[in-house]
C-alpha cells in the first residue's frame, strides 16, 4: 500500500513539473511572438475566445504606415522579458504566470492566466 502512495505522489509531481514547463514555454513564446508583432502566432497560444479578442485588438496594426510599424518593431526588438513559475489559482484548474517585460526606461509587470484547452495549456486572460 505504501508503494502505491509513493507512485501516485511521484506521478502527480512529474505531471505538475511537465505542466509548469509547458506553461512557461507557452508564456515565453506568446510574449516573443507578440513583441515581434507576429500576432497570428501569438494567438496560437490563446484559447479560441481569447484569440478572437487578441485578433480584434491587433487588426489595426496591419493598416499602419510602414514607417510606424518599422519603428514599433525596432523598439520591440530591444525589449527583454522574464517569466515566473506557474502557480495554481485557488482550487480551479487555472494557472497564473507572472511576467516582466523590460524596456529602456520601464518594466511592464503582469500575469497570464492559463487553462487547459484540449491537450494544451492556453492563455485565457492577461492581468496587469
Amino acid at each position: 500500500m505504501r508503494h502505491i502512495a509513493i507512485i501516485i505522489s511521484s506521478l502527480a509531481f512529474f505531471c505538475s513539473c511537465s505542466n509548469n514547463s509547458e506553461v512557461k514555454e507557452a508564456a515565453g513564446s506568446f510574449i516573443e511572438s507578440y513583441l515581434t508583432t507576429d500576432y497570428a502566432k501569438a494567438s496560437e497560444y490563446c484559447t479560441q475566445e481569447y484569440s478572437k479578442m487578441l485578433n480584434e485588438a491587433t487588426e489595426q496594426f496591419g493598416t499602419l504606415p510602414d514607417a510606424i510599424t518599422s519603428s514599433i518593431k525596432e523598439r520591440a526588438s530591444k525589449l527583454t522579458f522574464n517569466i515566473g513559475e506557474p502557480e495554481k489559482v485557488g482550487k480551479s484548474d487555472t494557472l497564473s504566470v507572472s511576467y516582466s517585460i523590460i524596456g529602456e526606461s520601464f518594466p511592464i509587470d503582469g500575469s497570464m492566466l492559463f487553462v487547459k484547452e484540449g491537450e494544451s495549456w492556453k492563455i485565457c486572460g492577461l492581468r496587469n
